[in-house]
């Protein structure tokens, strides 16, 4: 898990994460990583779900 940009920080106050320049960066390159991560689900769950088709295929077959 990363590190936030805001533990430890001396400027940081309620709403800051709007101006923050820092926190901003962070949760643009968060936003990546995420992405990125819910592309893999999706091409896994794709997967997964072709397999288990042709199994039912399969079975319905016998």
């Amino acid at each position: 898990m990363s590190e936030y940009p805001c533990k430890g920080c001396t400027d940081r106050k309620v709403g800051c994460h709007g101006e923050c320049e820092g926190y901003k960066a962070f949760a643009t390159e968060q936003r990546k990583k995420n992405e990125c991560i819910r592309k893999q689900k999706d091409a896994l769950s794709d997967y997964l779900d072709m397999k288990r088709d042709a199994v039912k295929r399969a079975k319905r077959r016998r």
